[in-house]
């Protein structure tokens, strides 16, 4: 709070240094308080990241990913399909490019894939995607609860690709996209391992 001078009070340099230091204070604590120039923790902002990926988990396991849910005030907020969600839109396009991130959630060319509901593989949350009344083109997406990095087994005729963060590809054998899931993240995890097994 500034010092107020009274109509026929003199300002002295004393009272005007107090506001100059009173202004300041006030100046950098609104600052501070709305986050502006305050460096941000890096170990925090990975908890939040982690404990994003992690309530997304408890949120979607068990559902369909193409479900959508109007919202209802007496009960849940309206819910979009997995792929909706910002975050987990970047992380699939950030490994599947633009082009087959559209093949996908339009089903290629069908706008109803037949989907998975989403299920947890060991710290994966996985679906599997497929072209209705074409098993050719189908794909096995998982997004690792730990950091939502994603990785996608993905099929379209012969052509079998493993695609992993940064838009890495990687060929993988004819057809195997169709393999359960859970063996296909343990044979081509590219956490555990960068050299994919045949």
């Amino acid at each position: 709070m500034l010092p107020v001078l009274k109509n026929d009070e003199e300002p002295t340099v004393r009272k005007l240094v107090l506001a100059f230091i009173m202004a300041s204070l006030a100046l950098s604590g609104s600052a501070c308080a709305s986050g502006d120039n305050v460096p941000a923790n890096a170990t925090q902002t990975q908890t939040t990241a982690k404990n994003y990926w992690e309530e997304l988990a408890t949120k979607w396991v068990g559902t369909d990913p193409l479900e959508r849910k109007p919202g209802n005030a007496m009960e849940e907020p309206p819910r979009a399909a997995f792929w909706d969600d910002p975050a987990v839109a970047k992380a699939m396009k950030d490994t599947m490019g633009e082009g087959r991130f559209e093949r996908l959630v339009t089903g290629w060319g069908d706008p109803s894939p037949v989907v998975t509901s989403i299920t947890r593989i060991e710290n994966y949350l996985a679906f599997f995607a497929v072209r209705k009344h074409d098993g050719d083109y189908l794909a096995t997406v998982f997004l690792s609860q730990d950091d939502g990095a994603v990785q996608v087994c993905w099929q379209e005729g012969l052509s079998s690709l493993w695609l992993g963060p940064g838009r890495s590809v990687r060929s993988v054998p004819p057809k195997v996209c169709e393999e359960d899931a859970a063996l296909l993240i343990k044979a081509y995890d590219l956490k555990k391992t960068d050299v994919l097994r045949p």
